[in-house]
């Protein structure tokens, strides 16, 4: 009898002991998946596995198959596209083809797609260590440089036991540092692509696991404890934690590097910032004593002695040490400024408003200086002069936007002067900061009458009325802040933007603009517009490229130089410009700009959907959801369109969306829901020209001509040249009307086909030479005033032709006339009240019923 033993059952997420290694030859296991996914791809070459990224802004992983590890020693080889900014050991640039920027590197303790860490390498020679927890990302090390990334193949070592993880590139140790966000996960691959290519590519040669106690014990007191790590890269890790508040780890590698060269100048400043961070006060005295011991003249050790007397509140040495320092670092305002806390604390209120006037010559522009001044001269009863100083610390604080700061002080100078004109303009600024608008305006209004000279409160009162569409009462009030304050690229830049909307001259407002900040954004972009404006579309694209490089979050520069590029006919690039903004930002704006594109190429089913992902970003914005409304019309999506227009009424009603919703009535023949909307959409804009003539169709839809004329005069009136008004009347004119033409000068009348039964009557006085003047009885031919005066006979009209006295025996004529005379009267009438001193050389002519 044969016995058959049962294949066993693997268990793919055990946590198991294990040495596991593949250089991805042809017949060797590989336990990460080949992938084509969205965005990334994995594939096999001879000895390599190659992770590629299709797109930019990419960031991909994929983790192994199989097993989980707590301890590890995990190792790869992956060659990397390099850039011209990486480098060799003991060399300059590297030696090789230039590469875009990107990373990679590799995953571990991989849970699930929202939990794992990762590291990783640039092309920039540069690392970095993060976590991703509940797909939360979380610096623990963000990007450091290091020497020892090379072109072509890198070996990355990885050695995690515990919460504790060392780094090491090329055999050489480049950071350690412990975390214990996850204790235990898989292993695998990771890659990232910025924003110079579409596609990248990394190669991965081997791949190799150690997860053995003893073995990771072993390599644990190898690279860890016994072999030494340069200190440059351990000062270039500290470096990297003290810049994103990780001082407790930067002290640990602070103090390594200290023990083995105890005399190291730039460790020892650091270290005690970093002590003084973390309130080891004692442990950074000790620090600087021993810098000042090893260097008397190392100027930045003396001052941080003294702050260490301040911060340790031993006010005396500290007033006594800043002292003795003042003679050799007399130009240092951080020294006075030492010196004045330390007077300050002692109550010496004199001799510390001194030290801060010392402080402020030095750099007159720093707002905490100032308001410490302030402090200490409030503190002497010299209020006037605490007001004064703490008003310039408050100018300054406004124009740096540091409202925090400012809120601080405020309520000192309230104090100090309630009254005047100085505080009322700090006030203003304050409210319009805190948007409370109508507050502000009142206290700005009442200042600019009074002439109060200050830049800020002419520009603030220029930007309000900006806000309530009154830009030309807007101009003087942003011109006299030009001239306050001329140094002061803003309101050049604000100035000029005013007189381009109000269609005036702004060329000497956009230079002394860009002649103040070349580089601003917001000045590139004006630049970039006034060249658009001129038709030299090449120079405006330039300009928006700087712009954008300064500012590339911001969504009106895009849609600017998107404009730019959809004007050159370049209309790829300006949906490829887009995309790449959509992948930095996700914006709702950009979504709504997108969709704003496929609509002027007629791609409305493709500009719903950009509309839609506006809506999913802003649901409120009445913009994109009329936006989309109306494309959905054009795409025959009757049902959302309708959706969206009821909602929209109903929240954000506005003359717009009721027009798109009587347009929808229309396209489905529900002519009475259309009327309504259209009418309301007259309540909200009664000079609309287009939801007049959208009105005046539903009229001739419905045939009441007599509302759809009156309702077309009306714009033709005042838009002759509209060109769906001008299409209508056609419409109207052959469905409706009737032609009649004078037969000497072909002068042409419209007059409705039926009409009622017109009075019979008799014309006194002239009638205007471009009405009809009757029609012959024999041969039916009409003729007009201007023409029929050259045949008179017994005071009367006659056709030349037959000799008949002309007759206004049609309606239609009849019609005509009384109209003319109507208009004539109209007319008279209103000269006659605009020049009452000049009266008419004749009456109008009038038609009188018998």
């Amino acid at each position: 009898m044969l016995w058959f033993s049962q294949k066993k059952i693997v268990d793919l997420d055990a946590l198991v002991l294990e040495k596991y290694r593949t250089d991805f030859g042809l017949f060797q296991k590989n336990r990460f998946p080949l992938a084509d996914a969205d965005g990334y791809s994995t594939t096999m070459e001879k000895h390599a596995m190659v992770l590629t990224l299709y797109r930019k802004s990419i960031f991909s992983w994929v983790p192994a198959d199989m097993f989980q590890y707590r301890d590890f020693i995990l190792e790869a080889c992956v060659e990397l596209p390099f850039s011209q900014n990486a480098r060799q050991p003991g060399s300059g640039l590297v030696a090789g083809s230039v590469g875009p920027h990107c990373a990679s590197g590799l995953i571990f303790r991989y849970n699930n797609n929202e939990n794992f860490y990762y590291f990783l390498l640039s092309n920039h020679g540069m690392f970095r260590f993060d976590v991703l927890f509940n797909n939360h990302p979380m610096k623990i090390i963000e990007w450091t440089s290091t020497p020892h990334i090379v072109a072509g193949s890198n070996n990355i070592r990885i050695i995690g036991r515990g919460s504790h993880f060392s780094f090491y590139i090329n055999d050489e140790w480049v950071a350690e540092i412990s975390d214990e966000t996850l204790a235990s996960g898989k292993v695998g691959l990771a890659a990232q692509n910025y924003e110079e290519a579409d596609t990248v590519s990394f190669k991965y040669t081997s791949f190799q696991l150690d997860s053995r106690p003893l073995e990771v014990e072993k390599s644990f007191l190898r690279w860890v404890k016994y072999i030494p790590a340069e200190t440059d890269s351990r000062l270039s890790l500290a470096k990297t934690l003290i810049r994103s508040g990780n001082f407790t780890n930067a002290a640990v590698q602070l103090k390594k590097i200290l023990k083995a060269s105890p005399t190291h100048r730039e460790a020892g400043r650091l270290f005690c910032e970093t002590c003084i961070n973390l309130t080891l006060f004692d442990e950074a005295m000790a620090q600087v004593d021993l810098l000042i011991a090893n260097d008397p003249g190392n100027k930045d050790a003396s001052l941080q002695k003294a702050n260490l007397f301040y911060l340790t509140n031993r006010f005396m040495e500290g007033r006594d040490f800043c002292r003795s320092l003042v003679a050799d670092i007399r130009d240092s305002s951080y020294l006075w400024n030492l010196l004045g806390n330390c007077e300050y604390a002692l109550g010496n209120w004199d001799k510390a408003a001194e030290a801060y006037s010392q402080a402020c010559a030095v750099e007159p522009g720093m707002p905490f200086f100032l308001s410490n001044n302030a402090r200490a001269l409030e503190r002497q009863g010299k209020a006037d002069k605490a007001a004064e100083a703490y008003l310039a610390a408050a100018d300054i604080l406004f124009r740096q936007e540091a409202y925090t700061e400012l809120e601080v002080i405020f309520p000192r100078i309230l104090a100090l002067q309630p009254g005047t004109d100085a505080v009322k303009a700090l006030k203003a600024k304050m409210l319009f900061h805190e948007n409370k608008i109508d507050e502000a305006r009142a206290l700005l209004e009442e200042l600019v009458a009074k002439k109060y000279a200050n830049s800020a409160v002419y520009f603030l009162y220029g930007l309000i009325l900006i806000e309530d569409d009154k830009r030309e009462e807007a101009l003087p009030a942003l011109q006299e802040a030009t001239v306050l304050q001329p140094d002061f690229a803003l309101y050049w830049w604000r100035l000029g933007e005013c007189k381009r909307l109000l269609d005036m001259d702004y060329q000497t407002e956009l230079e002394k603009a860009y002649e103040l900040a070349p580089e601003d954004p917001w000045v590139n972009n004006l630049y970039g517009l006034a060249f658009m404006d001129s038709g030299d579309l090449y120079k405006a694209e330039q300009f928006l490229l700087t712009a954008l490089a300064e500012a590339p979050l911001e969504s009106d520069i895009i849609t600017n130089l998107a404009e730019i590029l959809f004007l050159q006919k370049r209309y790829e690039n300006a949906f490829v410009l887009i995309e790449e903004s959509i992948q930095r930002n996700e914006d709702a704006p950009l979504w709504n700009l997108r969709g704003n594109l496929h609509v002027r190429q007629g791609e409305y089913p493709l500009a719903v959907g950009d509309y839609e992902e506006a809506i999913k970003l802003e649901p409120d914005n009445p913009l994109f959801r009329e936006n989309c409304a109306a494309a959905c019309i054009e795409a025959d999506m009757y049902s959302r369109a309708d959706e969206l227009l009821v909602g929209l009424v109903d929240t954000a009603p506005s003359a717009s969306a009721f027009n798109l919703l009587g347009n929808l009535g229309m396209i489905r023949g529900e002519f009475t829901r259309a009327q309504l909307c259209y009418e309301q959409a007259m309540a909200f804009s009664p000079d609309d020209i287009q939801i007049k003539v959208n009105l005046a169709a539903l009229f001739a839809d419905k045939l009441a001509y007599d509302k759809a004329k009156a309702l077309l005069d009306e714009c033709l009136k005042v838009q002759p040249e509209h060109p769906t008004a001008n299409a209508l009347l056609v419409r109207l004119r052959r469905q409706f009307e009737v032609s009649l033409s004078c037969a000497e000068c072909g002068r042409t009348w419209w007059v409705a086909r039926s009409l009622p039964p017109q009075e019979l009557g008799k014309v006194f006085g002239e009638p205007p030479a471009e009405a009809p003047a009757g029609k012959c009885p024999d041969c039916g031919k009409i003729y007009c005033i201007a023409c029929a005066e050259h045949h008179l006979k017994e005071k009367r009209f006659f056709c030349p032709d037959c000799d008949s006295f002309l007759k206004l025996s049609d309606d239609q004529l009849k019609y005509l006339l009384i109209e003319y005379l109507k208009k004539d009267i109209k007319t008279e009438l209103s000269a006659q009240d605009q020049a009452q001193d000049n009266p008419p050389a004749q009456d109008p002519a009038i038609f009188k019923p018998e």
